[in-house]
């Protein structure tokens, strides 16, 4: 990841830090190092861990700062970003987070690893369905909420790409005129 330039010191080693084999499907364990995507449930997957450094790195999170991730899947990126920026406040949602281990499952890993954001279940999809996040797969749609230093969502992507999502994130923040972190 650091050969590939990513360069925040805090990034590289919250990469480090998420066990990932925790994350994937059953079967993919011993893949879980590997730089590209894994299967974890539902036709989803977790993402390349370059992918996640880059969007961490590139969001330039800032202490106090809040992240609500819309659409979380595993969980694994939230982790990595709280794990990168302690001082910010992460929460995630999924309408299916609880597909691999179970709602009480999750919880207990949460508690296990400190991570102190919410891992949010909707088994019943009210509240993916309340804000409009719900695919017609019955899974939640990957939006992207861009909020700022006073809490205001900025942007919501909507139409957001897994393969180009990294490079996509740091053109918004461009548009959104967000100084990329030092």
């Amino acid at each position: 990841i650091a050969g590939r330039g990513v360069r925040d010191r805090n990034v590289l080693a919250a990469m480090r830090l998420v066990p990932r084999e925790h994350f994937v499907a059953a079967g993919m364990g011993e893949f879980a190092y590997e730089d590209s995507p894994l299967p974890i449930a539902e036709g989803q997957t977790i993402s390349q861990p370059y992918i996640v450094a880059l969007m961490i790195e590139a969001a330039g999170v800032k202490p106090g700062e809040r992240v609500l991730d819309v659409g979380t899947g595993s969980g694994a990126i939230a982790l990595a970003l709280q794990q990168a920026r302690p001082q910010a406040h992460v929460w995630a949602l999924d309408t299916s987070v609880d597909a691999l281990d179970g709602e009480q499952g999750n919880k207990a890993f949460a508690q296990t690893h400190k991570a102190d954001f919410p891992l949010l279940s909707d088994p019943t999809k009210e509240v993916a369905t309340k804000y409009g996040v719900l695919g017609p797969r019955g899974t939640a749609n990957r939006w992207t909420f861009y909020i700022d230093k006073g809490g205001k969502i900025s942007f919501i992507e909507k139409a957001v790409r897994p393969a180009t999502s990294a490079e996509d994130m740091i053109a918004t923040l461009t548009d959104l005129k967000i100084p990329q972190a030092q």
